[in-house]
């Protein structure tokens, strides 16, 4: 069933007519499907009404660290794209017992949203440096150069962790990590080679 309703969403607008079946799942027992059907009706209704209330609730249930990853990335681009917060996101950012992800994609929208960048620039500097606590963590650390690249002088802070990220494994993280020294400070990537 998951399955089907990702490739509902991936038809965007063609597969409103199937929207009313959607819209029961975000009642299904299962957090994964209902985080799933509410990014679904968004991406095909633009629905908003109870989307960013399920992710918040799979971040606050779940006690599986990818559904929660799932929930607090679905609920970043719900937020950047109607520009707004919530109230989880600033707890998460606070808090460091929280999952380091949720941590850095409530930084990533706090800064999208809002501007912010003091408290944010080190949560994001630190998913720069995580190779080891997911699978898939090439993804965050390319996330966060391209993020503190966007946010140019304002993460002048994070010139030095960039610069050791420089060697890193993944071709496309050293891409987005040249890139943004460029653009955060264009004089420090020359003195490292970086053109």
């Amino acid at each position: 069933m998951l399955h089907v309703v990702s490739l509902l969403g991936e038809m965007r607008r063609q597969a409103q007519p199937a929207a009313p079946w959607i819209r029961q799942l975000m009642n299904h027992r299962g957090l994964l499907l209902q985080i799933t059907a509410a990014r679904v009706l968004w991406q095909i209704n633009g629905e908003t009404n109870g989307i960013s209330q399920t992710y918040v609730e799979a971040l606050q249930k779940s006690r599986y660290s990818y559904i929660r990853v799932l929930a607090a990335d679905y609920l970043a681009e719900f937020c950047a794209d109607q520009r707004v917060t919530v109230p989880e996101f600033e707890a998460a950012i606070q808090s460091a017992s929280q999952d380091s992800y949720v941590r850095f994609y409530a930084a990533r929208t706090l800064w999208e949203v809002n501007g912010r960048t003091n408290d944010i620039v080190p949560i994001l500097t630190s998913g720069l440096k995580d190779h080891y606590t997911y699978y898939h963590n090439n993804e965050i650390r390319q996330l966060a150069a391209e993020t503190l690249g966007e946010m140019r002088s304002g993460a002048r802070s994070a010139v030095p962790d960039l610069v050791t990220a420089l060697p890193d494994p993944q071709p496309a993280v050293r891409a987005a990590v040249t890139n943004a020294l460029k653009q955060i400070d264009p004089e420090a990537a020359a003195k490292f080679g970086v053109k």
